[in-house]
């Protein structure tokens, strides 16, 4: 047979070949098949008429000796492992619990309507074959045992907590997507190597105690303790009493500490929570990044006088001085130009609050982001020293606490190729990108190799009632994930 000759393709199902006319027999690639042209390939005398025979004998000794055929190369391809109808039925089973009026969701750390999220979770995991236990700082875990039970976990999840009506995507489908994975290797008959754990994480969200991934913090022994079960709520409920009203011990918190050890690797799937992917209709994100908060809470006391009686250059008005630096803040921010940073001022309360009293207090919250931990720290600088040239000139006193200063992280790179290698054989497209918002993962990736995938958001929105994804662009982001745990479980 010449090289470049038109060739007649042999196909016997199961079996397929392919042959490009411009390569040599020498450099022939073929996948996990067997044909006519494979068997010449090899110096083997043969005609159509008996390359069938050829071809089951073949494969009944490939079979006799089980081997796995891996192809030198891989057509683009998705799976359909995974089931639309079941991850919709399931993010709308969990959009009941803590439903608002509006269509959102509000599920609080150590809310009743947070517990029973998790409950609820634990009970589908159970009857997916996992064993579950909850630790001591309420995080669920789901555990399928692997063929090697020493071998650390392969863990993935999220979080069902929620800020106050939230969507219902932000991190619900990251644990909803661990239980749909969890089904399709238990209907598929597959094993694997390692241990695998679902998680779902306890108040990754900060909306009521100002802290934020706590759970993954508590697991990791991060989290400061003291900080955080004295702080309170806008109700006043301390966090310590919020945990022993569903059942939970602050005393025990440190036993939920854990060994990383333990963990191979941590992988979370995530709504992007941006515009970026529908923008460029990509698929999926793969994430190398994810930006890190500095948060400060603020104090800026004036004096409270008849609004009708004290003239205006006698005044020390607190709001006004909150104000300009709120102002301040996105001045700051704004003057680095195209670079990643975000500046918002999200709290403000004033004091006391009535129309006709100039504003003696005021308490602002304040939360800057970067993925470059030292231009983070010039920003903050640069706010810190704004707020006291205000209150300066103003004539008030502001106090600036700092709440948290955390730093940028940056994701295992053998996890992004290998993200990046599976969504190429998927014919998944994807995008290279870095996460602006806070995650549990950035806490894991301190101590394990750890991963993100993203899918799109629609139109941006989240943390709002109106955060919306498409149920259709779910499915490639968990087959990726999918197929990124399975790849990672032969390779680690």
């Amino acid at each position: 047979m010449l090289q470049g000759t038109p060739l007649t393709l042999l196909h016997t199902s199961p079996l397929i070949c392919s042959f490009h006319p411009n390569h040599s027999l020498n450099s022939l690639r073929f996948f996990p098949v067997y044909s006519t042209w494979q068997l010449l390939a090899r110096g083997k005398k043969t005609s159509p008429e008996n390359s069938l025979q050829e071809c089951g004998k073949r494969v009944k000794e490939k079979q006799s000796r089980d081997i796995d055929y891996e192809p030198r190369i891989r057509r683009k391809r998705v799976t359909g492992r995974v089931s639309q109808e079941r991850l919709q039925a399931e993010i709308e089973r969990f959009a009941q619990i803590g439903r608002t009026a509006e269509g959102g969701v509000t599920r609080l750390a150590f809310s009743p309507e947070e517990r029973q999220a998790q409950q609820l979770m634990g009970e589908l995991l159970a009857e997916a074959g996992l064993s579950v236990r909850t630790d001591a700082i309420g995080n669920l875990f789901a555990r399928r045992e692997g063929r090697e039970a020493d071998l650390p976990v392969l863990m993935l999840g999220s979080h069902l907590d929620t800020v106050p009506n939230g969507g219902r995507f932000d991190g619900a489908l990251g644990v909803i997507a661990g239980l749909e994975i969890m089904r399709v290797l238990q209907e598929q008959g597959i094993s694997t190597r390692h241990p695998l754990e679902v998680v779902s994480f306890t108040g990754e969200e900060s909306a009521r105690f100002g802290t934020g991934t706590i759970g993954s913090r508590a697991m990791l022994g991060t989290l400061n303790l003291e900080r955080f079960l004295a702080s309170r709520d806008l109700h006043g409920i301390s966090a310590a009493e919020a945990m022993r009203q569903v059942g939970l011990s602050p005393e025990k918190v440190t036993d939920a500490q854990r060994d990383p050890r333990q963990i191979a690797a941590f992988l979370e799937l995530h709504i992007e929570q941006g515009r970026i992917l529908e923008t460029e209709q990509k698929a999926v994100g793969i994430v190398t990044d994810i930006a890190n908060s500095t948060r400060l809470a603020v104090q800026v006391i004036g004096r409270a006088d008849h609004s009708g009686t004290t003239p205006m250059p006698l005044r020390k008005d607190a709001l006004v001085a909150a104000a300009e630096m709120v102002l301040a803040v996105e001045e700051r921010v704004k003057a680095l130009g195209e670079a990643p940073s975000v500046g918002t001022v999200g709290i403000l309360h004033v004091e006391p609050c009535v129309m006709n009293v100039v504003p003696g207090k005021a308490s602002l919250g304040i939360d800057i982001r970067d993925i470059d931990f030292e231009r983070k720290a010039r920003v903050v600088k640069g706010v810190k020293d704004r707020i006291t040239a205000i209150a300066k000139q103003r004539g008030v006193e502001a106090t600036i606490e700092v709440l948290g200063d955390g730093r940028p992280v940056a994701l295992s790179p053998v996890i992004i190729e290998t993200m990046r290698q599976a969504a190429a054989d998927l014919g998944i497209d994807a995008r290279i990108m870095v996460s602006g918002a806070g995650h549990d993962a950035m806490n894991l990736a301190t101590v394990v190799p750890a991963g993100m995938i993203f899918v799109p958001s629609k139109e941006g929105r989240s943390h709002s009632h109106l955060e919306w994804t498409d149920f259709a662009a779910i499915p490639p982001g968990v087959e990726l994930l999918l197929e990124t745990l399975l790849r990672l479980d032969r390779s680690l």
